[in-house]
């Protein structure tokens, strides 16, 4: 009698704790390619500062008007900036590599704060007049680009985290 079990076709495959979630995935990708979704998604998010993030428009007696403000114009906009200089310089360094995530994660929660509450958001309107001022497209980059950031700078920390961890 054979006393062995047949091997089951997943005998081959890492099995995690978690049973192979998001994370597992994120620091199986290799170190460049986390590196390269961190550094596009600060590319973005820089570019996303000069962008509006404030949107004003109005319209009434056959005249219209619209303007709106980037984000360097505002306070949050220089701290998003600010973050996004950090995690870059990070980034490029060997041994703060694995922190590049944490200013973006910064900038990500600056951008949705400025989102949920913005320093002007309105509209009106009364007969042939209407005014309406919000969020400009600018911030919702930001927060997508941020996110892509912070989501590749968790998987690099978590990466070699795990490469110094089974070193020692």
């Amino acid at each position: 009698m054979n006393d062995q079990q047949p091997a089951s076709p997943e005998g081959n495959e890492l099995k995690t704790s978690s049973g192979g979630s998001s994370l597992d995935k994120l620091t199986g990708m290799p170190e460049q390619t986390l590196l390269l979704i961190v550094w596009g998604s600060l590319g973005l998010l820089l570019i996303s500062i000069f962008m509006p993030w404030l949107s004003v428009s109005s319209s009434g007696g056959g005249q219209s008007f619209g303007a709106s403000v980037n984000g360097l114009r505002f306070g949050l906009g220089w701290v998003t900036f600010l973050c996004c200089i950090a995690s870059g310089t990070f980034s490029f360094m060997g041994n703060l590599k694995q922190f590049c995530g944490g200013p973006a994660a910064l900038a990500f929660a600056v951008s949705l704060i400025y989102v949920i509450s913005p320093p002007a958001s309105a509209s009106a309107s009364s007969g042939y007049v209407s005014a309406s001022v919000g969020a400009g497209f600018g911030v919702y980059l930001s927060i997508i680009a941020a996110l892509g950031a912070t989501v590749g700078g968790l998987g690099l920390f978590l990466k070699l985290k795990n490469q110094t961890g089974s070193q020692t």
